[in-house]
């Protein structure tokens, strides 16, 4: 009813191997839940963003008022570093995840898309939410565990891991798209070195995707440029697979006309607030005290089902379907 017409979701292979066939079971019920709702999803199978380690099994990692405070890597830093050291056991495994559940999947009309890998660039997380970790588990100041990986070694290896991940979905034949999306785009503050390094990495993203996708958490101009940049390459529409970050001027009212206009998809980030606590900020891992004045970060509900902003609800109504009926 109210205009969302497709989900995207984040699977690991942590509790791919923990749980088997059951895993795969479970993703097919969700995607019936979503089906049944007339919408579709995209599969998300890998991610860059926050949290190195995985708990033990039942162990919650929950922090209130913390933005994604259980948030895991996918793959954690300790099968990443191996899979980097070159070791069988680590590559083995992540191909067996990737090929499983692609397989499953391949042929799924429930299933629109595979996004590859959430953010492979992204090397800020580790740095964020280390003040707090250190001080939780009595880590000397500054010292993170020694298996993890930071900055440009973490960055080598997960380039190396989403090539390889591109090849293994492929050899699988989904009917399906597979993607990446480009995030970090060069801007005013990069030295020259800076901004062609980014270019080159993605362009590298791009070239390996079958669809272009993007994460944009920035204002309609910069939004509309971003689109206009790459729809030039000529390869289809753009998908916009996160978008929706109120307080950096990233909201459904003012990108949802530039989404229509260039006729790309966008997916929000967030859609109930709950235990992730993407309402507040990604810096709440450094100050809780930031993330209590409005407004909310991400999320378009509360967890009642009641939405955030009623103005925002019609907007997305609009643009998806109300447009569409006028005569």
């Amino acid at each position: 009813v109210a205009g969302f017409s497709a989900v995207r979701i984040f699977l690991h292979e942590e509790l791919f191997h923990r749980h088997g066939m059951a895993f795969l079971q479970d993703v097919s019920r969700l995607l019936d839940v979503l089906h049944r709702q007339g919408m579709s999803t995209m599969i998300v199978l890998f991610d860059a963003c926050w949290r190195p380690d995985a708990g033990e099994p039942g162990e919650d990692l929950f922090l209130p008022g913390v933005h994604n405070s259980a948030w895991v890597q996918c793959p954690t830093h300790t099968v990443l570093r191996a899979f980097g050291l070159g070791e069988a056991w680590a590559s083995d495994r992540l191909q067996h995840y990737v090929t499983a559940v692609v397989r499953r999947f391949a042929t799924d009309p429930r299933v629109a898309i595979w996004d590859i890998y959430n953010e492979p660039t992204m090397r800020q997380s580790e740095h964020l939410i280390l003040p707090r970790l250190a001080a939780l588990n009595g880590w000397p100041p500054g010292k993170h565990p020694d298996h993890w990986l930071l900055d440009g070694v973490k960055l080598n290896i997960i380039l190396s891991l989403v090539r390889q991940a591109f090849q293994w979905a492929r050899e699988v034949s989904p009917m399906q798209p597979l993607t990446t999306a480009v995030w970090d785009f060069p801007n005013s503050q990069d030295e020259e070195d800076v901004k062609e390094y980014k270019a080159v990495l993605n362009n590298e993203l791009i070239e390996l995707s079958d669809i272009i996708s993007i994460h944009c958490y920035c204002s309609p101009d910069e939004l509309e440029r971003n689109l206009v940049e790459l729809a030039a390459q000529e390869r289809g529409p753009v998908l916009v697979t996160e978008f929706m970050a109120r307080p950096q001027n990233s909201t459904l009212i003012n990108s949802l006309p530039v989404l229509r206009q260039q006729g790309a998809w966008g997916y929000t980030w967030g859609l109930f607030q709950g235990r992730s606590n993407t309402h507040v900020p990604w810096n709440t891992w450094l100050d809780t005290e930031i993330g209590k004045e409005d407004p909310w970060f991400h999320d378009v509900f509360h967890s009642n089902g009641t939405a955030y902003s009623a103005e925002e609800l019609k907007a997305v109504w609009w643009v998806s379907i109300g447009s569409q009926l006028r005569l």
